[in-house]
């Protein structure tokens, strides 16, 4: 079992329909979790008791964040992998985002930061074996501006197990 945080965005109906949308299409986790920034990424052998405490602690001190997701981008599969993907990336929240992300890898999950990989706020929208469709699929949707605001207002706790997301608790962020 692994715990992870996630930070569900409030976004207009229109756009939330838009990015799911497209996720049916392209995003085979579309199922199984709602569009999301990934703050931490599956931690194994944390007590989730533990875990809670830290993240409700980070979430106390934290101000909401208000983004705009302002383009898409094509991300290669890493070596050994099997899949590229396709973000949705903030603008203006990014430099928020990634102070929330540093501030989750503080204390208790410092040993978890992944030094190979580094942070870059996203919402997964899809996935392709293929990097030419990828690619494409990206170019496309970046043809015409985009423009999403919203708002991660609090973190999720959720726990990985065999493919499978379970949010387990909320813990808010001020404001």
């Amino acid at each position: 079992m692994a715990l992870l945080v996630l930070g569900y965005p409030t976004l207009d109906a229109a756009d939330y329909r838009r990015i799911q949308a497209f996720r049916a299409d392209h995003d085979p986790q579309f199922r199984i979790v709602a569009p999301h920034f990934t703050l931490v990424h599956p931690v194994e052998n944390v007590a989730e008791e533990r875990f809670t405490a830290h993240v409700r602690q980070i979430a106390k001190t934290q101000p909401k964040i208000n983004f705009v997701l302002r383009s898409a981008q094509f991300f290669p599969a890493y070596p050994g992998e099997g899949e590229a993907f396709i973000f949705l990336i903030p603008g203006e929240g990014n430099a928020a985002l990634i102070q929330l992300h540093d501030q989750l890898y503080s204390g208790l999950l410092a040993e978890h930061l992944r030094a190979d990989r580094p942070f870059g706020p996203h919402v997964t929208i899809g996935r392709s074996a293929d990097p030419d469709t990828g690619r494409q699929l990206v170019a496309e949707l970046n043809r015409e501006p985009i423009a999403m605001p919203g708002t991660v207002g609090r973190l999720t706790i959720a726990r990985y197990v065999n493919g499978l997301i379970t949010n387990l608790v909320e813990a808010p962020l001020l404001g």
